[in-house]
């Protein structure tokens, strides 16, 4: 379904039902930010929405969008957009809303900019283990089947990681490991830091089996990434197409996790540069000559991955540096939040992100235009 106007794209933004509600009432989202100071440059059709919002029978939305006019959120009537960004995924509550949506959008063939599901971890592993020139960069990892699994990886690594094939913001992590006075230790981090300690390999097995429940998780041999003291360092970079389709690493924010978490989430976050000339007492040129290194590496994996799973607006990459300056990569993300972009970051850079996506809607658009006009 093409916009209205014909060489600016329509964008809907699929969101939560509070972040539209926020916007209503003319509340800051600071997410969301980027996207509309772009869209003071690029000017398309782009308006917000949850999935509560679409009527499915008139294939119509109750969207939100800033009237520049009065300086004021107005809810109104929209088509279906030319594209789909999502910084939503599916609910329990709503699903069948959401499998029915998306097949509506398949069947009008109106594409999704990002990665339209949260990775799954195992297929991401597998897909980029088959790059030869990739595979020495990740940590060994094993889908778990049986206890085994876990014993043998243990028994290998003295350390592993076990996450949940889907999940995001850290919820679905455990950091398990040998300890050197013997018997065990898992921890994982929610709403604190939860620290467990068992002699019996069983008890160990069935507390993580618990944590789980039905859900598939992998294993990861965990990586002697850098610290700070007792605080895990690692980088969550932003990586991105924008304008005419060109692919960029918008910035590689550091994060430096709490003390003795398991994990980098709910971390401090500084800009790469000022983290490695200020902790890691590097200079300026080889801050300067490590960040390409890694740029160049992350670029790599994204063009691996949209081999493996299509064209997509962003990844965000988590990867990190071992005691020995080794890069691993870590994780694919397909909807970053941005925080440690956020926290790390000024606004110029923030805004670069957002005006990213939407250059990027404007690509695609002229791309779908002029096949149409070569049939």
């Amino acid at each position: 379904m093409l916009s209205d106007t014909p060489d600016r794209p329509a964008v809907g933004v699929l969101c939560r039902k509070y972040t539209v509600n926020k916007l209503l009432k003319n509340q800051t989202v600071p997410v969301l930010s980027a996207l509309e100071a772009a869209n003071h440059v690029t000017r398309l059709m782009l308006f917000y929405f949850s999935i509560q919002d679409v009527d499915l029978k008139r294939r119509t939305i109750q969207g939100v969008h800033f009237n520049n006019q009065n300086k004021i959120w107005e809810k109104r009537e929209f088509p279906y957009p030319d594209f789909l960004y999502r910084k939503s995924g599916r609910s329990r509550r709503n699903e069948d809303l959401f499998i029915r949506f998306e097949e509506q959008l398949k069947a009008l063939k109106i594409e999704t900019l990002n990665h339209p599901k949260r990775f799954d971890k195992w297929e991401v592993y597998y897909q980029l283990s088959q790059d030869k020139e990739i595979l020495p960069y990740l940590p060994l990892t094993l889908a778990y089947k049986t206890p085994g699994d876990l014993t043998t990886m243990l028994d290998h690594a003295g350390k592993v990681y076990l996450k949940g094939f889907a999940g995001g913001r850290g919820r679905r992590i455990i950091c398990a490991a040998r300890l050197p006075g013997g018997g065990y230790e898992y921890k994982y981090f929610t709403d604190r830091l939860y620290i467990f300690k068992t002699n019996n390999i069983t008890k160990l097995i069935q507390g993580i089996v618990d944590f789980y429940k039905e859900q598939n998780f992998l294993i990861q041999e965990a990586v002697d990434l850098i610290r700070i003291g007792n605080r895990l360092v690692d980088m969550r970079a932003e990586v991105q197409r924008g304008k005419n389709g060109e692919l960029m690493v918008v910035a590689i924010p550091v994060r430096v996790g709490l003390p003795d978490a398991p994990i980098t989430a709910h971390a401090d976050a500084y800009p790469f540069e000022d983290f490695f000339q200020n902790f890691m007492s590097c200079s300026e040129v080889e801050a300067k000559n490590l960040k390409s290194k890694i740029i160049q590496f992350l670029v790599s994996v994204y063009k691996a991955m949209e081999k493996a799973f299509g064209p997509m607006v962003e990844i965000g990459m988590d990867c990190g540096l071992d005691k020995h300056g080794r890069l691993w990569l870590l994780e694919c993300n397909s909807r970053s939040r941005m925080v440690s972009l956020h926290k790390a970051y000024d606004e110029n850079t923030i805004n670069k992100t957002g005006l990213n996506i939407l250059e990027y809607a404007e690509f695609r658009y002229r791309e779908q235009l002029k096949g149409k006009l070569m049939v």
